[in-house]
Formats: C-alpha cells, structure tokens, sequence
C-alpha cells in the first residue's frame, strides 16, 4: 500500500496547479496555497501563503523542517 504523504517537491508540483498542501502534523485547518497574481494585483510575481485555523491568511515561506518533511498531502 501506497503513503498518502509526498514530500515538499511534489507538494510544490501541486501548489503550482492549484492544490491547497498541508502537514500532517498541522492543525486541521491550516493549509498552504499558491497564489498566481492577476494585472491587477497588487503584487506581481506568484507567492505562498498559509490559511491559519481561524481562517487568516498571511504570506508563507518553507523552513528547513517543512522542506525535507515527507508528511505532505493534499488540502480538503
């Protein structure tokens, strides 16, 4: 049987096609997305940001732990 974790190249393959990624060890809530701006977006290059378990965004940026972590897996 298969893992359902992948790690953090393959979780970047899925934030770059849209799939929300996140950590087993993560609250159930919190998750990373990728966000591909729009001409009229204030910013204008593609960045990560994480959704907290209230629901606030904010700009995310991989540790050393999340990049060499194996337990990634698609978002609900």
């Amino acid at each position: 049987m298969r893992s359902p974790f992948v790690d953090f190249s393959i979780a970047l393959q899925n934030l770059k096609v849209g799939i929300a990624m996140q950590r087993a060890g993560w609250n159930a809530r919190a998750r990373v997305a990728l966000v591909k701006p729009d001409r009229d977006s204030f910013m204008n290059t593609a960045y990560l940001y994480q959704s907290g378990a209230e629901g606030h965004k904010m700009p995310w940026t991989p540790n050393q732990t999340d990049l060499m972590a194996e337990d990634w897996y698609p978002a609900d």
